[in-house]
């Protein structure tokens, strides 16, 4: 369980052996009064005895051994201040005060987070299987190292520092620097064991003050708060999804809803902060960039490179273990989910996000800030570590935010309501932040729109084209690379020219200006009506993508259409920018329902698939985004049915709403099923079979399943 805030229980299991014998660790904390935190972790027994000298991988800043004993080594990391390629960007102090047998003591001080605290590691006794508890704490301090560590040398504490301490002995041993900036301590536990950890802060407090805070984060008290939390959790959960009486749970109805759970709550735990430097490509920086960026910021001649001035990041993250950063079009999906479950959380994530915009109006494609998210950035792609000024992403940020304007809209129908759903704020509060929520976020969409239509645009008036396509980027089949778009290897047109057009891009460039007219209107903005091109004539120049013979919308080459059926022929259909009173709308339609329902073509066992199965291109190129399914676009393409085109009369609303039934049913219970078997949810899923494939732990925007469960599209479209 995750709340994105207030609490947090992890399990994990390992075993090994023909027994299947090992351990499960399960950690769980919780935050009282805004600003102090309760840890406990404790370690159970699972079979019979593990191999002698059995290793897990490393945890919190460390590793973990056995030994024929049922000993296990745990180690805990503090680090002190942030700091970048500038240098330190804020002064803290962290010290250890007191270690015993079992405990280790460190107080730190920190303006920013109220000044003073400290932080407290106690072994604690463990109830073994009988149940009985036995009073002896199950822990020892065996070793406790203070050092300082150069900030480019950070990130290698879970790693080569650590290991080279602990290569003769397995223990880290002692040691002691002046101002260090890192402290780790060791402790061997025998299994079943506890630890719990706490952070107070001291500021503003009386002694009797701060012990009275420590018993409410200790023992009995501690675990008391757990079983609240889970508990405020599980209402929550219940109140706000609704899913109880989901007709598509059926027989596995617990099994359903405890899928859901995990999936909301593993979304949540990949929220993070993030801090550091962009790296852009110097040459591109000098010309599309404003030049304050490379006043404030470094430059590495030697690789070309401009390191932008550090900011800060909270955001979400595709996956913890495998894409620990932001991606600038993934969020907005993200968000979608998260802004159901905590709307205050999802706007501090959307204002942080349009901290990072350039003046310009350009956002980094993904934010690789800090030198850890550095280190677990994949070496064979590590050219896309440096950042292009003129490339774009799909701008779906707008998606939460078209959302948030339409709640905001249907509560103020409810006259004298005193809703407010915003954790641990006053209504005049909430209404001082909502004021400056709009401000800044519409003085965003505004630089980031005119920002598109300037450095997007085609040769042609009115027409846009991906930028950053070329031949040195091409997949295994010998075509380029789309990256802007998301969609990498999705075919285009052959040979990247300055005379393409395409249709996605225009898409998501219309779709957005119709959204920003939307929160005007809704929101009743006046000043910023004038700032957003006519959304309706971007949305008559994207018929130049209509293919009229064919029905669908494709891409053009500079001098014929380019059309590959699948997502990126269905994108302007699934944005609901189909114009109603055209010749062709309903013809339009009839040919995107008869796509979606073909197994030939676009219907598979996991949804829709990304592309045709027809398509000359099918799981060719990076066997990417040519076949298999992918949540977001099955996402938006249940949305469009349920809300647009299910409300047709006659036979065509009719046929929309049995596919919408039938492909909701086929994904959620494709996305569930593959969890069930592997307990996990992925990347994509083959539209084969609708197994699970590429990343694990992917609950980023394979996450929308709940919102699918829960049938949350209104305000979308």
């Amino acid at each position: 369980r995750h709340d994105g805030r207030n609490y947090a229980r992890h399990r994990v299991e390992h075993r090994r052996g023909t027994d299947r014998a090992g351990w499960r660790l399960i950690t769980e904390w919780v935050q009282v009064n805004g600003r102090d935190w309760g840890w406990r972790l404790t370690g159970e027994p699972l079979g019979g005895d593990p191999p002698s000298g059995w290793r897990w991988p490393a945890w919190l800043g460390g590793s973990t051994s056995w030994s024929p004993q049922r000993k296990v080594s745990m180690l805990f990391s503090a680090t002190v201040g942030m700091e970048s390629i500038l240098g330190p960007h804020f002064a803290a102090s962290l010290v250890v005060v007191d270690r015993t047998e079992n405990h280790v003591e460190l107080r730190g001080n920190d303006d920013r987070v109220g000044g003073s605290f400290s932080v407290h590691v106690h072994a604690k006794p463990a109830p073994h299987q009988s149940g009985i508890l036995d009073h002896t704490p199950s822990c020892s301090v065996v070793g406790l190292v203070s050092e300082y560590l150069d900030v480019m040398e950070h990130w290698k504490v879970a790693g080569d520092w650590i290991q080279d301490r602990m290569r003769m002995t397995g223990n880290i041993g002692d040691g002691h620097q002046s101002e260090a900036n890192i402290h780790v301590a060791q402790f061997i536990c025998s299994v079943p064991f506890a630890l719990e950890v706490r952070l107070v802060h001291h500021g503003g407090r009386s002694e009797a003050d701060v012990e009275q805070v420590a018993r409410q984060l200790t023992d009995r008290a501690l675990l008391q708060r757990f079983e609240d939390a889970k508990e405020h959790f599980e209402q929550k959960f219940r109140e706000t999804f609704q899913l109880d009486d989901e007709p598509l749970v059926g027989v596995m109805s617990e099994d359903r809803l405890e899928f859901a759970k995990q999936t909301l709550s593993n979304l949540l735990g990949g929220i993070g902060y993030f801090f550091g430097s962009t790296q852009v490509d110097l040459d591109m920086a000098k010309n599309h960039l404003d030049p304050d960026e490379e006043k404030h910021g470094v430059i590495v001649v030697k690789e070309r490179r401009l390191w932008l001035r550090p900011r800060g990041l909270l955001t979400s993250t595709p996956s913890r273990s495998l894409f620990p950063r932001g991606f600038f079009w993934d969020e907005g999906f993200h968000q979608l989910l998260i802004l159901r479950w905590d709307k205050r959380l999802a706007q501090e994530c959307i204002l942080s996000w349009f901290s990072t915009q350039t003046s310009t109006g350009w956002f980094p494609r993904e934010q690789v800030l800090g030198f850890d998210a550095i280190a677990a950035f994949p070496r064979h792609v590590e050219h896309l570590l440096v950042q292009d000024p003129t490339v774009a992403n799909p701008p779906t940020l707008l998606a939460p935010l078209r959302v948030l304007a339409h709640q905001r809209m249907l509560r103020n129908t409810i006259r004298n309501g005193t809703e407010n759903n915003d954790p641990d704020t006053s209504e005049s509060d909430n209404a001082e932040f909502e004021q400056m929520f709009w401000l800044e976020t519409m003085k965003s969409m505004t630089k980031l729109l005119r920002w598109l239509e300037e450095t997007q645009r085609g040769e042609e008036d009115g027409s846009f084209r991906w930028r950053g396509r070329s031949k040195k980027q091409i997949t295994p089949d010998g075509y380029p690379h789309t990256l802007a778009s998301g969609l990498d290897d999705y075919p285009r047109a052959l040979e990247p020219h300055e005379n393409e057009r395409h249709v996605d891009l225009h898409s998501w460039i219309a779709w957005s200006h119709r959204v920003f007219a939307d929160i005007t209107e809704t929101m009743q903005l006046d000043e910023y009506r004038n700032h957003s091109r006519s959304s309706t004539s971007l949305l008559s120049l994207l018929y130049r993508h209509h293919r009229t013979e064919s029905g669908q919308f494709c891409d053009y080459d500079g001098e014929d259409f380019v059309c590959h059926e699948g997502y990126v022929t269905i994108l302007p259909i699934i944005l609901g920018l189909l114009d109603s009173s055209s010749s062709t709308f309903q013809a339009d339609v009839e040919v995107f329902l008869e796509m979606i329902s073909d197994p030939d073509r676009l219907s598979s066992p996991c949804g829709i698939r990304s592309l045709s199965k027809a398509d000359e291109y099918h799981h060719k190129g990076d066997f990417y985004w040519t076949g298999p399914c992918w949540q977001p676009f099955n996402f938006l393409t249940l949305a469009a049915l349920k809300e647009i085109y299910s409300t047709l009369e006659g036979s065509t609303g009719q046929k929309a709403r049995l596919l919408y039934q039938n492909l909701r049913q086929n994904v959620v219970d494709g996305v569930f099923l593959s969890w069930s078997d592997s307990a996990t949810i992925h990347e994509q899923y083959s539209d084969d079979d609708g197994a699970g494939r590429r990343g694990k732990s992917f609950t980023g925007w394979s996450a929308l399943v709940v919102l699918m469960m829960a049938e949350l599209y209104d305000g979308l479209l």
